[in-house]
């Protein structure tokens, strides 16, 4: 019993100096290293130092061997101002001398002119607005579909401007004469050609014309101007207009 209960104890005691012994290597090691860092600190602070002795040295060195600027040469300007330069001296005028009339050489004389030697002056034309509505209506014709009396829309607006032109002027007498193709019987031709210029004038009256100075009247095929194939009839379904002075009718 006693060298079983004596037998622990040495072990234990050899553990515990192991523990001992690893921490005491421990702290050595820690305090070696301390004491090694702090070397290599003062090493360091020691070679920095020098360092910057030496660099010191050398810059005073090197500003000693340099020589100071010169000074720089101060210019003064002076402004001296510009001469005033005297007045130039404008030469008098000559004198003017009028030249003496020569005695040999008389004056001209006006000569009258021969009336007889003139040649005879033209009365003046004077335009009248039955001139301007001949002139207006010269070439300007409504052409017609075959068979129809309707007037086309897009002749309303030069039927507009005949009505204003013709309730301008009084002396104006204006003969609106329909036509028509060959096709068909005379009757019917004749008949159609008296409703296209009723219509035209009818036309004039929507737009608020006064529609007495414009006479209708119906030709049928009677008075073609183009003669040929069908394509050339389509000329001959129109309406046209001839211009007249009222006095002249009157007479």
């Amino acid at each position: 019993m006693s060298e079983v209960a004596a037998t622990p104890r040495p072990i234990k005691k050899a553990k515990t100096r192991a523990r001992v012994a690893v921490v005491l290597g421990a702290v050595s090691f820690v305090a070696v290293g301390a004491i090694a860092w702090n070397a290599l600190q003062a090493v360091n602070e020691t070679f920095a130092e020098d360092a910057a002795e030496r660099a010191t040295e050398k810059a005073l060195q090197l500003a000693a061997a340099q020589e100071p600027p010169a000074p720089k040469e101060v210019i003064k300007v002076v402004y001296v101002p510009r001469p005033t330069p005297a007045p130039r001296a404008e030469p008098e005028p000559e004198p003017v001398v009028a030249p003496e009339p020569d005695p040999l050489i008389e004056p001209e004389t006006l000569v009258e002119a021969d009336p007889k030697i003139l040649p005879d002056a033209e009365p003046a034309v004077l335009r009248t607005c039955v001139d301007d509505l001949r002139t207006f209506t010269a070439g300007r014709t409504i052409l017609f579909n075959i068979g129809s009396a309707e007037v086309d829309p897009g002749k309303l607006q030069q039927l507009r401007l005949l009505g204003e032109m013709a309730a301008a002027c009084d002396d104006a007498v204006i003969r609106v004469t329909g036509h028509s193709d060959s096709s068909g019987s005379d009757l019917i031709n004749l008949g159609l050609s008296w409703e296209r210029a009723d219509n035209t004038i009818a036309a004039l009256e929507a737009f608020g014309f006064s529609t007495e100075a414009f006479e209708p009247l119906g030709f049928g095929a009677r008075s073609p101007i183009a003669q040929g194939d069908d394509a050339d009839d389509e000329l001959n379904r129109r309406v046209e207009f001839q211009v007249y002075k009222k006095s002249e009718q009157d007479n």
